[in-house]
Formats: structure tokens, sequence, C-alpha cells
């Protein structure tokens, strides 16, 4: 089976969304804020604790917010093409106008679905954004499920 799409801007902002708040990074990201919190601002006084704490806020989300900033537009720059993606029993190849990856199922280490999204993980760092709008059948959408499920 192959489909065919380009990844909009939409589909970008909706797979960083489904990243950010899965529930294991979630509680990752709390419990680190709950041990910055309590390492950094308990030997301080409560003015200053407070003015502490506000700062650090200030600096981790304005560094946020140029991460997902910088890092969407070049996700996006570098996508524009159209995609081809087709798979079979055996493996799944990813076609752009740049690169062509073929591989087996095993590659795909993980994937998650959610927000009109799946996302396939070959690595931490490598991910393809699938938006769910791509699939024109639900048929074709549930076979890919289902390969997808042998991948765990």
């Amino acid at each position: 089976m192959t489909i065919s799409f380009g990844v909009r801007a939409g589909d970008f902002w909706r797979a960083i969304f489904v990243m950010a708040f899965a529930r294991k990074h979630l509680l990752r990201w709390l419990i680190i804020a709950f041990l910055g919190v309590i390492l950094f601002a308990t030997p301080l006084s409560s003015a200053e604790a407070r003015y502490f704490i506000a700062a650090m806020v200030s600096v981790v989300t304005l560094a946020i917010c140029i991460f997902l900033w910088y890092g969407g537009r070049s996700y996006l720059r570098l996508h524009r093409e159209p995609i081809r993606v087709s798979w079979t029993e055996s493996g799944i190849e990813v076609v752009t106008a740049k690169t062509r990856r073929q591989s087996g199922w095993e590659s795909v280490k993980r994937w998650q679905e959610g927000a009109g999204v799946i996302l396939l993980y070959f690595s931490d760092l490598d991910c393809l954004i699938i938006p769910r709008r791509s699939f024109e059948l639900e048929e074709t959408l549930i076979e890919f499920r289902r390969h997808l499920a042998r991948c765990g």
C-alpha cells in the first residue's frame, strides 16, 4: 500500500503536542521541575525564592519557545516537498525528493498516534510525521495500524 502527503504546519504542531504530553515525558518533566524548585529555592529566603523561581520559569519558557519556533520552521522547510510512504509485510519505504529510506518493520522503534497524526520513531531523534488525513480510506489506516502493532 502507498500513501502520499505533505506535512503542514498544523501537522507539525499536533505532533509536538502528542510528543510533549505523552505520559512518560510529562511525568519526567514534572519530576525534574519539582526537584529543581526544591534544590535551588530551599536555601533562599522566601522573597529571593519567588524571584528565583519566576526567573527560572521565564528562562525555560523562552528557551522552549525559541526551540519550537526554529525547530518547527526547519522541519517544515525540509519536509515541504511531497512524501510517499509505502509498506508491505516485510517493511516500510519513505521517499522524498531528496531521500529514500527502505527498512524492515523492526527499524521502527516505537510509534504514537493522536491529535490527527501518527508518529513513527526510527530512533530517539528521527521521527516521521504522518497526518491521518493522508489515509483516504479507513481500511488503509487499519491495515497500517496492523503493521505498526507488530513493532510494539
